[in-house]
Formats: structure tokens, C-alpha cells, sequence
């Protein structure tokens, strides 16, 4: 699980090579923007859709589709980036880049986004079912999994060095990932049958030995006792061993009156939108500043390898803000006060997302040293962002429970992609308001994220807001 998130969490490295991606396309600051939203919307809007089929499938199935999904859109990024740049190389002209190859990758991104998703929540939906019968572990299980996810970053900054867009035709990034994470997911698939192979195999062993002490015991019940129902001593051993496995819980759930399965009713409680909206305010900002990274840096006069470096950190805050909210996390569990500390992590996530973005990222406290305020802006968000993914899983087990945890985890992941669409889309018209006509769509000085910096921190102290309703309302409930 750990290893399906590493992979999957590749979509984080966009911001690393935006701005080569930009150069070698001869695009605007717009349309390498419509790159990072397709990714960002077929993530987070695929995931209800990745949701059910994991809820319907399993994750073997699951794995398998996103290793063909993954594959087939970074192959196809790979061909057509690669062609441009062989082109060029020939003929030394510069091409605009058609209206069709432009739409392969808008849905190329998008596969990749959606099929990243659907391997992470095949390791995440996993990891919290097992660890649901372990509930002092499941914070920092579930952060250890998203760790996984938070750090691919960092990986996706080595990769680039290697293989990246900078070394020409000769470029094998995209497809390095193509072959990478189209091999974890079917290694996945293969364990988690092979895991659930050895699942059926015990309980069949051990159904047998539970049939053959029946034998030996229903002539003394019944002598001692009259008749037993054939049923009982199998009912009654069944029951005692019923926290053996993943499988045998979800077993004894369906069975009797519980065989048919509960009615997803999360989305019609007013508390799980409450949740969905201050969510997306809070992971939305995260996404902008991820996705800008590298024409930050540019903005600032930094070198590409300063981008390089703000990707590494990221990375490293992300992994940190997911480790310590999973610890956290546990911390608060058990009592009647659990969830609403659980939404207090969440609150606080929101508090830092708005110091990074208004004091750092908008005032710049520090004249002369950008560099120094952006890499503030870059831990604590990341930070914030990465802890963000990882209590909210924890209070939707909390409070909707994990009959139907992938449409709900999948439904809440579209708030990002959402929020994330409209930000990036509004960063990038400000960005292109202070670019000078013939400086080749690039914009020099603080000026040219300000105002974004505004406004995802407003966004972010909407959440809070948002999430201080939700607080106040369960602790009504719980009079």
C-alpha cells in the first residue's frame, strides 16, 4: 500500500516540469495551466468514480486498470513531447502545437490523474479496512500509506534530473513513470489476490476443524442442555474468531440482517457538505502552489535548480504533515470529544495554509530575500496540505463509517479539484495581467502571484470557518 501511493502520488511533480513543459510546447502560462487542472480534475474528479469500483471490485481489479490507465496516458504524453522535440532538433523552426495534440494531452494528463487515483485508494481503502480492527493504529497506518503519496515528489525531482525534459529528444521521463508505476500497481494486484488467496484458504482450514469439534460437542450440549440447533456451536465459534481477518469481519457484516448491503446516506447530511466545502477550501490552495511551483521560482528570478530544490522540500513538508497528523490523529481517538478533535486538526490545517499564503506568500516580509519567503510558503502549506488528506479520512471513518468509505472519500476528493480548477485558472489570468508583450509569456517580481496569494488565503480562512459550523453542530448532537 505504502508502495501504490509512492507511484501514485506522481502527479505532485507537475510543478517541477511546468515550465520546461511550457518551453518545449511553445505555450502560455493558460495552457500549461489546463495541463496541471485536467490532471488535478481527473484525480479528484474521478475519484467518486474510483470510489465505486473499488467499493464494487476490490483492489485487485482496481490495480489492474490503473496500471493500463497510467500507462497508455504517460506513454501518450511521452510520444507526442518527444515528437516535438525531434521536430524541432530537424528543422530548427518553432511550431505552435495543434489543436488536436493539445487535446491528447489534456486527456492524457487526466488518465494520469484518474488512474493515479485509482491505484492510491485500492492501497488506502485496503489500509483502512485492516486497520479498522485495530483503531489505535489507523492514524498513523493511514499516514504512513499517504506518506507514500506526499513524498513521490522528491521522487519525481530525482527522475527529472536523470531523464527529464532538459537532456532533448533523448527525454525519457514521462515514460519512465509510464513503465514505474504500471509495474507497482501489477505487483499490487498480484499480492492483494495472493493475500486474499491465503485469507480464503485459513478460514476454509479452520471451518473444517471448527465442523469437527461440533461433532464431539453437540451429544454433550444436547444431553446436558436438550436439543442444539445444528447451527449454534458453528454460529457461536464463528463469531469468537470474527476479528481474524479483513475478510471474515466483512463476512459477518452481510450475513443475517445485515446481508443487504447499507444505503449510502453521507450525501444527504448536511455535515458531510460542511466537511466537502471546507475541505476544498483548504486542499484547493495547496494544489495551486503545487502546480506553480516552478514559474514561482522563475517569477523571482531563481535558477530552474532552485525549483528542483523547492520540490524536495515540498515533498519532505508534505510527508511530515501527513506522518504527524496520522499520530495526532490516534492521539485523539476514543471519548466523545474524538471527532470534534479530529475536525480541530483540520481547523488548524487551515490556520498555517492561510499564515503561509497571506503572510509569507502575499505581504513577502522578507524584501530581498524572496527566496527565503517562498520556501516558507512551500513547507508550510505542503505541510498543511499533506496533514489535510490524512485526518480527513479518520473523521469520515469517524463519522460515516466504512460500509461506503470509497464514495465517500471519493466524493470528498472532488472539493479539490474544484477549488484547485478555479485557482490555478484565476492564478494563471493574474499571472498573465503583469507579463510584458514579448518577454515569451514569462512575468518577473513578487507582483505576479500576489494577488493569488490573496485569495487562496482567504480561501483557506473560509474553511476554518466553515469547519467551526461543523464543530459547533456535532457537539449539539452529542448533548
Amino acid at each position: 500500500s505504502v508502495l501504490l501511493g509512492l507511484v501514485s502520488g506522481s502527479l505532485y511533480g507537475f510543478g517541477r516540469y511546468a515550465r520546461a513543459l511550457k518551453h518545449v510546447l511553445h505555450i502560455s502560462q493558460s495552457q500549461v495551466q489546463q495541463f496541471g487542472i485536467w490532471l488535478d480534475c481527473g484525480n479528484y474528479i474521478g475519484h467518486p468514480l474510483t470510489g465505486m469500483a473499488y467499493d464494487r471490485h476490490g483492489p485487485t481489479i482496481s490495480c489492474l486498470l490503473a496500471a493500463l490507465i497510467v500507462f497508455s496516458s504517460y506513454a501518450t504524453i511521452h510520444f507526442i513531447v518527444r515528437g516535438k522535440q525531434q521536430s524541432e532538433g530537424q528543422d530548427g523552426d518553432v511550431d505552435t502545437i495543434p489543436y488536436h495534440e493539445m487535446l491528447l494531452l489534456k486527456l492524457a494528463f487526466a488518465g494520469v490523474g484518474f488512474g493515479s487515483g485509482l491505484g492510491y485508494i485500492s492501497g488506502l481503502g485496503s489500509t483502512t479496512k485492516q486497520f479498522l480492527l485495530h483503531p489505535k493504529y489507523l492514524g498513523r497506518a493511514v499516514g504512513l500509506v499517504a506518506a507514500g503519496y506526499g513524498s513521490a515528489a522528491t521522487l519525481v525531482g530525482l527522475t527529472y534530473r536523470w531523464f527529464g525534459l532538459q537532456h532533448g529528444s533523448s527525454s525519457h521521463f514521462f515514460l519512465f513513470w509510464a513503465i514505474g508505476v504500471a509495474v507497482v500497481n501489477l505487483v499490487a494486484a498480484y499480492m492483494f489476490r495472493a493475500s486474499r488467496h491465503h485469507q480464503q484458504l485459513e478460514r476454509e482450514e479452520e471451518g473444517a476443524s471448527i465442523d469437527g469439534d461440533n461433532l464431539l460437542q453437540q451429544p454433550l450440549l444436547e444431553e446436558a442442555n436438550g436439543p442444539v440447533p445444528a447451527n449454534y456451536a458453528d454460529s457461536e465459534e464463528r463469531g469468537s474468531h470474527a476479528a481474524l481477518s479483513v475478510d471474515q469481519m466483512e463476512h459477518s457484516l452481510q450475513s443475517g440482517n445485515n446481508s443487504v448491503k447499507k444505503e449510502w446516506k453521507s450525501w444527504k447530511d448536511s455535515s458531510f457538505w460542511l466537511l466537502f466545502f471546507s475541505f476544498a477550501c483548504i486542499t484547493g490552495c495547496g494544489l495551486f502552489v503545487i502546480n506553480n511551483l516552478s514559474t514561482m521560482a522563475q517569477s523571482i528570478g531563481a535558477p530552474n535548480e532552485f525549483a528542483g530544490t523547492l520540490i524536495i522540500t515540498l515533498s519532505g513538508s508534505n510527508v511530515a504533515g501527513r506522518i504527524i497528523m496520522g499520530a495526532l490523529g490516534d492521539v485523539t481517538n476514543g471519548g466523545s470529544s474524538g471527532n470534534s478533535s479530529k475536525l480541530f486538526l483540520l481547523q488548524m490545517a487551515s490556520v498555517v495554509m492561510a499564515v503561509a499564503l497571506l503572510l509569507f506568500g502575499m505581504l513577502s516580509p522578507f524584501p530581498g530575500h524572496e527566496r527565503v519567503s517562498l520556501t516558507f510558503v512551500v513547507i508550510l502549506v505542503a505541510m498543511a496540505y499533506g496533514g489535510s488528506w490524512v485526518v480527513v479520512v479518520a473523521i469520515l471513518a469517524d463519522l460515516f463509517g466504512k460500509d461506503n468509505f470509497g464514495k465517500d472519500y471519493g466524493l470528498m476528493a472532488m472539493g479539490p479539484a474544484l477549488s484547485g480548477m478555479i485557482f490555478n485558472s484565476v492564478s494563471a489570468w493574474f499571472y498573465e495581467q503583469h507579463t510584458v508583450s514579448g518577454s515569451n509569456s514569462v512575468c518577473v517580481g513578487v507582483k505576479c502571484y500576489q494577488a493569488a496569494y490573496g485569495l487562496t488565503g482567504i480561501s483557506a480562512l473560509v474553511g476554518c470557518v466553515l469547519l467551526q459550523f461543523l464543530i459547533r453542530k456535532r457537539r449539539r448532537q452529542q448533548i
